[in-house]
């Protein structure tokens, strides 16, 4: 399940060029029940000694007015347009009742605004034995090694790689696990680039992220692809990497 949030001000927004976690902070800030926001804040879903939080959220979808490169902060217009996945619906109930409160104001850096409009819409309708996707954030994958000296390490892997394929098919089934205490029937899944694939450096809270944007077919089992576009493909999709729709899906 996924929603776009329209998200309003008086005046432009403005916001720094590394602004995943700001977007991170303002979802977490939705949830006003206290239970339910530590599960998802501290935990999550667990799988063998690994937490998934299992939602997803993309890149800001408004082009910005204004890009000023020396104080490093992009201006978008008034409103902006977010997307956000999530496998337990629950999560997005509580977007909803902020927005049911319009009048209640939220803070996103040093922007006061509130939630103008937001979309539901329940799955993809139709799901093919091979797909067409884009990113709408980008997709990280890596792994951590060590050195000879005992030091970690972290790869990333490109698309081209074989290991991106391979560990995004284990990554999501660990997260299929974890949501349903079992794994799926069919353990398959693939993804493979389609034409020009562009590399992204995000920087979140100090940590340089490398990640991947782009268009890609992804084949396999159904469930593994639900658990795709819900909660997002690769890792640390809830600070905002690996959200994904079909590519023939308009957004805005």
């Amino acid at each position: 399940m996924y929603c776009k949030l329209t998200i309003k001000s008086s005046e432009n927004i403005v916001l720094p060029f590394q602004y995943n976690h700001l977007i991170q902070a303002l979802l977490y800030n939705f949830i006003n029940d206290k239970e339910y926001s530590n599960f998802i804040h501290n935990k999550g879903y667990t799988y063998n000694n690994r937490n998934f939080k299992l939602f997803c959220f993309s890149n800001i979808l408004t082009r910005p007015i204004k890009i000023d490169k020396q104080s490093k902060k992009f201006v978008f217009p008034e409103e902006i347009l977010i997307c956000i996945s999530c496998v337990d619906s629950e999560f997005l109930k509580y977007i909803f009742q902020s927005f049911a409160v319009s009048e209640k104001e939220l803070r996103l850096s040093n922007n006061q605004a509130h939630i103008s409009n937001v979309f539901f819409r329940q799955d993809i309708q139709n799901y093919e034995e091979e797909m067409e996707v884009k990113t709408l954030s980008p997709i990280t994958v890596y792994s951590t090694l060590f050195s000879a000296d005992g030091k970690k390490k972290t790869y990333y892997y490109n698309p081209n790689e074989d290991e991106f394929s391979e560990n995004i098919r284990k990554n999501l089934i660990k997260k299929y696990c974890a949501f349903y205490n079992e794994e799926p029937k069919d353990l398959s899944f693939s993804i493979k680039p389609i034409g020009r694939i562009m590399e992204k450096i995000v920087i979140y809270k100090g940590f340089v992220i490398k990640a991947h944007s782009g268009s890609f077919k992804i084949s396999g089992s159904l469930d593994l692809k639900k658990m795709a576009f819900s909660s997002g493909l690769g890792s640390k999709n809830s600070q905002g990497f690996g959200f994904i729709l079909p590519k023939n899906e308009e957004v805005l």
